[in-house]
This record gives structure tokens, sequence and C-alpha cells, in this order.
């Protein structure tokens, strides 16, 4: 299911960076993925554009080739279901077991997009933050903490910031 739960991961990013670019630019919304209106019958802005202006770096290192080419049945997906002992010998996986390297490529990427989420969330409508209780305002700020922590945890396991980091953090350090 590594495969199935990296192509939701890649539907979570895109609609996120839909959202981020398209609240910058209000006005190119209307015109977006509407054929009737645009006769190139393309979408008016691409996913490259909206990438490198809210996470650049992001679309090359991370969206392309590792959350859109498996999704697309390109040889990565191949990652999550054959064994490569060698160049030469490799192994079908035919049952559903559980691999903590997938996993981790999985909840990582997860977790950085519902920080993102919600600090978006609080970007776009911070009167609904402020009318919050008092006692869910907290827990918001909690989960937001330990987000963090999490983050800066697994540069700290990985021996410091690498690329994945580096790009991953501007999700939710905007």
């Amino acid at each position: 299911y590594y495969l199935e739960a990296n192509i939701l991961c890649r539907n979570l990013i895109e609609v996120y960076v839909k959202m981020r670019y398209f609240e910058k630019h209000k006005e190119q919304l209307a015109t977006f993925e509407q054929p009737h209106l645009n006769p190139r019958k393309r979408p008016s802005v691409g996913f490259r554009t909206m990438f490198d202006e809210v996470l650049p770096g992001y679309y090359d290192d991370e969206y392309r080739w590792m959350l859109s080419h498996m999704s697309h049945g390109g040889v990565g997906a191949r990652i999550f279901k054959v064994d490569f002992r060698s160049q030469t010998e490799h192994t079908a996986d035919t049952g559903v077991f559980f691999k903590e390297k997938w996993s981790s490529f999985v909840v990582n990427n997860l977790t950085n997009y519902i920080f993102g989420y919600i600090r978006l969330y609080k970007h776009i409508y911070p009167e609904v933050i402020k009318s919050l209780e008092n006692d869910i305002a907290s827990e918001l700020v909690d989960v937001e903490n330990l987000l963090e922590k999490n983050f800066y945890e697994h540069v700290r396991i990985k021996g410091g910031e690498n690329s994945w980091h580096k790009h991953s953090k501007l999700i939710w350090d905007f």
C-alpha cells in the first residue's frame, strides 16, 4: 500500500500548492482549468510555475521524481514491490508486508503536509483561529509544536539538514 499512500501524498501536495499559489494570485483562478475559457485546453498556469513560486526547488527534487513519477507508473513505482538484491537479481513482493523505510517515506511527507495545511489555514482564516475556544487554540499550538519538533528530530537523526529537509520545511515555514 506504499505506492497508493504515495499517490495520495502527491494529491495532498498538489492541492496545497494550488491553495498557496491562488491565495496570492486570485485573479488567475478564474481561468484555471476551465477549457471553455482557455482555448488551449490546458491549465492557465502549470504546476511547475506554482511549485517554483511557493516551494522553490521542491518540484524537481521531491514532486517530479519522487511523487509524480511513481504515481504515473514510472520505474520508481517498482521500488515498493520489487526487492533489488543486485542489478541482475531481484524478487517480486507478492504480499502485504510492513517496510519501515517506505512507511517512513510516507509518514515523513504526510506530517509535513499536515503541518503546512494547519499553517495555511491559519494564514488564510486568521479570524477563525482567533475565535477558537482557548483549549482548542492551545491544542492546535501543541500540535504545531509537536510537528515542528518531529521535523527537527528527523534532521538530527539524519545527521543534519539534507535537500528533503530544505525543501520540505518550506511547506510549513512561510
